[in-house]
């Protein structure tokens, strides 16, 4: 019976994935000009995270393209590395929370209660 060792942390390493190379961006913008999350006048870098494309975050998560923002984060297009047994191969929809307190708090009860409703509600 010593002889049989789980399997799963080899399988899991098997699955892992190595990140995409990202082709190199075009030009920088100029210091001045804003985009995305920079234009809300609530706006204020040292709350977001400066991910970039290519990045891969938790060793797991590889950024691909910002797909949206809002007040209180960021949403990325990202590839996940480690995949699983029935999809190996996924991409997911990555929230970037920024790090004010207080509308990071909201947003985690905003999170909490959408993951409590009832999932039958044709609101749902």
């Amino acid at each position: 019976m010593n002889t049989i060792r789980p399997s799963t942390p080899r399988l899991s390493a098997l699955l892992r994935k190595k990140p995409f190379p990202m082709p190199s961006s075009g030009p920088p913008l100029p210091p001045g000009i804003l985009v995305d999350e920079e234009i809300s006048p609530v706006y204020d870098s040292k709350y977001f995270y400066p991910a970039k494309p290519g990045e891969v975050l938790a060793n797991r998560y590889q950024t691909l393209v910002k797909v949206g923002w809002g007040v209180s984060s960021t949403v990325w297009l990202a590839r996940d590395l480690q995949g699983h047994i029935e999809k190996p191969e996924s991409v997911v929809a990555l929230k970037i929370a920024n790090n004010n307190a207080s509308s990071a708090g909201h947003e985690r009860g905003v999170e909490e209660h959408i993951s409590t409703a009832d999932p039958s509600h044709r609101g749902r």
